[in-house]
């Protein structure tokens, strides 16, 4: 009974941010990558029919193959990404109605994840 609630549970959460993804490719504000790794996340534990359609998304499904099998995020979507990182940051940065604290939390974040991602494996033979 518990292990059905917390599927169905995982399941909602896998669409919500499937949806989040979604909208994020059409916002630039709003990332798509992380929202897309947590709806794999939660649909891994949930259904492995959207987790299956998830790894088939053009552009994100190669490369998320990659970080579950091997746990390498190629040079190329390093680069991108951290790109898109400091530009948001820039932005961030610059937004003068923004609480200090918001910024500041904000780019730390932003900080950690720019290290988490330049100290992963870019290839399999690293």
């Amino acid at each position: 009974m518990l292990q059905s609630a917390l599927k169905k549970i995982h399941f909602a959460l896998g669409l919500l941010f499937l949806v989040l993804g979604i909208i994020g490719v059409l916002l630039p504000v709003l990332p798509t990558t992380p929202f897309i790794l947590l709806a794999l996340y939660f649909f891994d534990r949930s259904s492995e029919k959207f987790h299956r359609w998830c790894l088939k998304i053009p552009g994100f499904g190669p490369r998320i193959e990659e970080w579950q099998r091997y746990r390498i995020i190629r040079r190329s979507a390093k680069i991108q990404a951290v790109v898109i990182i400091l530009a948001s940051a820039t932005y961030l940065a610059l937004k003068e109605s923004l609480n200090v604290w918001i910024k500041l939390g904000s780019l730390l974040v932003m900080a950690w994840v720019v290290v988490f991602i330049w100290t992963r494996r870019s290839d399999k033979k690293s």
